[in-house]
């Protein structure tokens, strides 16, 4: 494994976690009464955190 597949992994994941995040904050939004707009929310430092948590990702990926 190269690292520069290793970086490339590390990306796609945290962009992805962040994009997921945001997703889900906006659902849990809408569901809330007075709330007309989905308005998503993440911090920029939870991109670390989904990129390192990408070794416990891969092995359910495989499995799946």
């Amino acid at each position: 494994m190269t690292l520069r597949s290793r970086a490339a992994r590390f990306t796609v994941h945290g962009a992805l976690g962040l994009c997921a995040e945001v997703v889900f904050t906006a659902a849990h939004d809408s569901l809330r009464p007075r709330r007309v707009t989905l308005r998503g929310r993440t911090s920029l430092w939870m991109f670390p955190v989904y990129g390192l948590a990408q070794p416990l990702f891969e092995p359910v990926h495989e499995t799946m």
